[in-house]
């Protein structure tokens, strides 16, 4: 048995560093180009190595293999995997999820969200109100850092009730929190991936996306959504979260709350709000023209300095050393190897996103409209689990415009059927940060629960967002 597991582990080894390093020397297939071939080996070996090894050196191993590609020199590669402005902003949030952990603001922030009267004993409210509030943070800060923030919450919970690791209930949680916090980056028409899905609508067509029909359109679907992903799991998916029916949250008494504790509340609140500023500050302001200058990252540490500055009763509101010890530094170096590997998968170099053009416009062709929507939202949702979702967003929304003539249907709502298709990037670890990030905490999950309870969700939220989203855009539009 021993003897087995080492042979396992060694051939698991050398398929990663097969992979990493010597993929790169087999000849181009199809259309993708010698670079090509170089990016996709690292890829797939830091994706084998994370389903079978673990988190930690396939990413720090598959950030050096990158380096050594034609994509992209060493010296740029570590520049931006851990330089760039959003590199500085990630290790900002995590420092910030630290801060929460520190600070012992979990039950807080717990008792909340979930000690609603309306869902005591109803364990499947508890999930719909758990994912709703991180839908709205969402809408109002960076999913990423929501996503951070209320992992650690459901850790807490986990503790507090009866939920064990690889229980059914942690992939149900996982895969909700992956799905509901990227539909807050859609849900109104100001966050990223709905100004890229507006902004390739109006290139394409020439007219302008009313924001206020997007929003009454966008908005409820992104409710149902949420809520059909809960009635799914408890009538479909027949997930037991029979823990939660006895877990009950202590009664806190707001007015005798440590005063470090308050502040430390509501800067972790304001800490997030903070982060939203650069993508809703008007650009005729003169704060937006320093928030230019600064850049996300400038502001983040900004933000770092300033718990870092705050003293309460003599004692610093954030402990640098003490926060340290919380760090996740596996999410942390997952995160560096995502973001430039996401990029380059995605670009013109590679060769993917011409493959993926073509394909889906011969595929389309001469079907009825009702079936193109069906799979133009399926493509998109599967293509953004292995591409980035901004990208993927873009060139469904330019694909179903440029065949507006052969879709019998308002091109609006077709555009935002996709936007929203698009965001359901919920069953690979490369999908996206989130995705990353929820994939890493191989001590809760395995990735065969995450991957198949997210591939069946995605397949039955495509055929929602379709058949729904189609009559939905009737009553808008």
């Amino acid at each position: 048995m021993i003897r087995k597991k080492i042979f396992t582990c060694m051939a698991n080894y050398l398929v990663v560093l097969f992979l990493l390093f010597l993929f790169r020397f087999i000849p181009p297939l199809g259309g993708v180009s010698e670079v090509g071939m170089q990016v996709i080996g690292v890829f797939a070996g830091v994706i084998y190595g994370w389903i079978t090894i673990g988190i930690g050196w396939p990413s720090v191993l598959g950030i050096a293999a990158f380096g050594m590609t034609d994509y992209m020199g060493m010296t740029d590669l570590l520049s931006t995997a851990f330089g760039s402005q959003t590199m500085v902003m990630i290790m900002t949030l995590l420092l910030l999820a630290a801060f929460v952990q520190q600070s012992d603001l979990t039950d807080l922030i717990l008792h909340f969200l979930l000690s609603r009267k309306s869902a005591a004993g109803k364990p499947f409210l508890v999930l719909f109100y758990f994912l709703f509030a991180g839908f709205i943070a969402s809408i109002l800060s960076h999913c990423l850092a929501v996503l951070i923030i209320f992992l650690e919450l459901f850790k807490e919970m986990m503790r507090k009730s009866d939920i064990k690791p690889y229980s059914n209930a942690v992939p149900c949680f996982f895969v909700g929190m992956s799905y509901a916090f990227v539909l807050g980056d859609i849900a109104l028409p100001f966050k990223s991936t709905a100004i890229v899905g507006i902004g390739a609508y109006e290139a394409i067509t020439g007219s302008q996306m009313n924001l206020l029909q997007y929003t009454l359109f966008m908005f409820p679907l992104c409710t149902f959504c949420i809520a059909s992903y809960v009635l799914c799991c408890k009538y479909v998916f027949k997930i037991d979260l029979s823990q939660l029916v006895g877990h009950t949250l202590p009664q806190i008494d707001s007015k005798n709350l440590p005063i470090e504790k308050k502040i430390a509340f509501i800067a972790v609140i304001v800490a997030m709000a903070l982060l939203l500023l650069p993508s809703v500050v008007p650009s005729d302001w003169a704060l937006s023209g320093i928030l230019g200058k600064m850049g996300l990252g400038g502001l983040s540490l900004f933000i770092l300095s300033a718990l870092l500055m705050i003293r309460v009763k003599g004692v610093p509101l954030m402990d640098l050393q003490k926060t340290a010890r919380y760090f996740s530094w596996n999410v942390f170096f997952v995160l560096c190897f995502l973001l430039p590997i996401a990029s380059a998968l995605s670009s013109d170099v590679v060769g993917l996103k011409q493959i993926l053009t073509h394909g889906a416009t011969a595929l389309l062709q001469g079907m009825p409209s009702l079936s193109i929507i069906l799979v133009i939202v399926l493509m998109s949702a599967i293509a953004s689990n292995f591409a980035n979702n901004l990208v993927v967003c873009g060139i469904f929304v330019a694909i179903a415009c440029f065949m507006g003539d052969v879709i019998a249907m308002d091109l609006r709502t077709v555009s935002c059927l996709i936007i929203a298709g698009s965001s359901i990037s919920i069953f690979f670890p490369a999908a996206s940060p989130l995705n990353a990030v929820l994939f890493s905490q191989k001590e809760l999950v395995t990735f065969t629960q995450e991957f198949y309870l997210g591939i069946k969700t995605c397949l039955i939220q495509c055929v929602l967002l379709s058949l729904v989203g189609t009559f939905w855009g009737i009553v808008v539009f």
